[in-house]
């Protein structure tokens, strides 16, 4: 009988902690997203200086959204650059909030953790959290751009084949595996 007793203390115990990280990232959600937008456009112009960042924000839907460009040189003259129409796109900033709902969660109700080890875990968290942002949301991005002007092109099928598993619940597993890692 004991058991079921923890059972059930360990789901309100994750009810609860999901409650209050769900409620904390309704609430700051587009704030938290917001401070993603500087490494997002450094981190696509070192994956791809060819590319160039028209732009990157959050509009008033509370979607990210962005429009990237592409300098290619111009097969006519080795010396031109030739710059293809920006690509735009969004995505919910809601999707960003994911994965440290999830992480977060996971650590707030874990059983058997002091508060020192669950400070701890928090803080080992916070480099995490932004290491799977930059997986997600900047590949996306850079995916939407590559199968843009022809979405017939092989080329990217590494990047394309990420961006799926992300859109296919990889963004929910990703915070459920980093744990482990």
């Amino acid at each position: 009988m004991k058991r079921d007793i923890n059972i059930v203390s360990l789901i309100i115990r994750f009810v609860l902690a999901y409650a209050f990280w769900l409620g904390l990232f309704y609430g700051l959600g587009t704030a938290y997203a917001r401070t993603f937008m500087p490494l997002f456009e450094a981190e696509i112009a070192f994956l791809h200086p060819e590319y160039e960042t028209v732009n990157v924000g959050i509009n008033a839907a509370e979607r990210i959204y962005y429009e990237i460009g592409t300098r290619r040189p111009n097969p006519a003259s080795e010396n031109e650059v030739k710059t293809e129409a920006p690509c735009a796109g969004e995505v919910h900033t809601s999707s960003m909030s994911v994965h440290p709902i999830i992480l977060l969660t996971i650590i707030s109700a874990w059983p058997g953790l002091s508060s020192a080890a669950r400070l701890k875990a928090l803080a080992l968290a916070l480099p995490c959290l932004i290491t799977i942002e930059l997986v997600d949301i900047p590949f996306h991005f850079m995916c939407r751009v590559q199968i843009c002007p022809n979405p017939a092109r092989t080329s990217g099928y590494l990047l394309r084949s990420w961006c799926a598993v992300l859109n296919n619940g990889g963004r929910q597993f990703i915070p459920l595996i980093a744990p482990i890692i």
